[in-house]
C-alpha cells in the first residue's frame, strides 16, 4: 500500500487534473491495491490448504509482487486515459500534444 501511495503522489503531480478528479483516482487506486492484497491472501490460504507448506512458501515469495505489478500496470494505463479526458480547463493549464521532430509540444487552450 505504501508503494502505491508514494508512486501515486509522485506521478499525480504530473497529471493535469483538478483536485476532485485526483482524489477520485487516488480512491480507486487505494481500493484496487487493497483488493489485490485481499486476493493475494486468499490465494496464499488456498495454496497452503490444497498444496501444503512448501507450495505456500514458494507462492508467497512471488505472488505479492506479481499481483501488484499486474494491478499497478492496469491502474496507470487507465489513469492516464482518465487524465487525458479530464484536462483541467478551470486553471487553463496547457494541454500536451504530439508534434514536431522533437516529440511533444505545449499548446495553450
Amino acid at each position: 500500500m505504501g508503494v502505491f501511495i508514494a508512486a501515486f503522489f509522485a506521478m499525480a503531480m504530473d497529471l493535469k487534473l483538478n483536485v476532485k478528479r485526483r482524489l477520485l483516482l487516488f480512491a480507486v487506486g487505494v481500493l484496487g491495491t487493497f483488493l489485490a492484497n485481499v486476493m493475494r491472501v486468499i490465494l496464499l490460504f488456498l495454496t497452503g490448504m490444497y498444496f501444503g507448506r512448501d507450495a505456500l512458501l514458494a507462492v508467497h515469495t512471488h505472488l505479492g509482487w506479481i499481483l501488484f505489478f499486474i494491478w499497478i500496470s492496469i491502474f496507470w494505463v487507465l489513469a492516464f486515459k482518465f487524465a487525458e479526458k479530464g484536462v483541467d480547463t478551470n486553471t487553463k493549464k496547457a494541454k500536451v500534444q504530439r508534434g514536431g521532430k522533437s516529440g511533444y509540444k505545449y499548446k495553450a487552450k
